[in-house]
């Protein structure tokens, strides 16, 4: 099993060196650096927020089930204004 593992992250070597592919994708990004930077930010910032949505109907679950001390109604109020977020993260994108 060992050795399907290493198959599948084996390390392919290369011609160029990490240094030069870096280099080249700098170069090719030109003009679209501050695009791609943004994709990445908000795609971050998109991960952030689903756990959040996550976390939120996990808490709205304990507080519903008494699990733990809250009101149901912040509770839902909160995964509300996490999918509104969501919506603008979406837009901004």
């Amino acid at each position: 099993m060992l050795d399907s593992w290493k198959n599948i992250i084996k390390r392919y070597d290369s011609k160029y060196s990490y240094k030069v592919i870096i280099k080249w994708l700098w170069n090719t990004w030109k003009g679209h650096r501050l695009q791609a930077g943004l994709n990445a930010l908000i795609g971050l910032l998109g991960v952030a927020l689903s756990l959040a949505q996550v976390w939120a109907v996990k808490h709205a679950i304990d507080v519903a089930s008494k699990a733990v001390e809250g009101s149901v109604y912040w509770s839902v109020a909160l995964i509300g204004a996490l999918v509104l977020c969501n919506f603008a993260l979406s837009i901004a994108s």
